[in-house]
């Protein structure tokens, strides 16, 4: 396994973005572990899996998951993920997954499986990567911004994607998924204690990516 990368904070906060770049500046696979959870969700969704029933869908999960890199690409079961995973439908049901403890424990594993093929290097995105998954990550980053900005930055991301969503809507489901991930039992959004904070408030995006190679360099 090579050097470990992980990038966690609030929704909205620009990790995935971040951490796309960061990786492929570096040369490093990326983790985009909310993309996990989306493909597990889609995947319920298919099979008619009532997602808000945890017996059910921790009998569907006991089946096995299968996550895998091939050429840097996340496959889930041998197969790329598609746009499908970022349907709105996957979108209101994927947060829900992440309160059960069946779910986290596998999602735990694949990911740790995942970094020991990344031989070169992996970033990892999420929200429990520094203080559960990869506690003795190289280098942990928490990111954080204004819910303002959070959701002026979501909105534009909807609207490239022709939907329109009011901003004062998008918030208001931001600070929702705030208030869940810091109040889960199962892995509940913090710091780490030796995590590097960044702020992207005030950042742009080439910013935010020079600033966390900075910490790179120096680590």
């Amino acid at each position: 396994m090579g050097r470990v990368i992980t990038l966690d904070g609030v929704s909205g906060s620009g990790k995935s973005s971040t951490a796309r770049e960061l990786a492929r500046v570096l040369g490093y696979a990326y983790l985009d572990t909310g993309a996990m959870y989306r493909a597990l969700t889609w995947s319920l969704l298919q099979n008619g899996c009532d997602v808000h029933v945890e017996a059910d869908v921790c009998r569907y999960v006991e089946r096995g998951m299968d996550f895998s890199f091939r050429s840097g690409e996340l496959l889930y079961f041998g197969r790329p993920l598609s746009d499908a995973i970022h349907h709105q439908e996957v979108s209101q049901h994927v947060a829900v997954l992440s309160r059960y403890s069946c779910v986290r424990r596998e999602m735990i594993s694949q990911q740790r499986k995942l970094a020991l093929q990344a031989e070169q290097g992996l970033v990892a995105e999420g929200r429990d990567m520094g203080t559960v998954v990869f506690p003795e990550a190289d280098l942990k980053v928490f990111m954080e911004a204004s819910l303002e900005l959070r959701g002026s930055r979501r909105q534009k991301q909807w609207e490239k994607k022709g939907v329109q969503v009011s901003k004062e809507d998008i918030m208001k489901d931001l600070a929702a998924r705030d208030e869940m991930d810091t109040n889960r039992t199962q892995s509940p959004l913090r710091k780490a204690k030796d995590a590097r904070v960044l702020d992207t408030s005030s950042l742009n995006f080439k910013e935010q990516v020079d600033q966390i190679l900075r910490w790179v360099c120096e680590d």
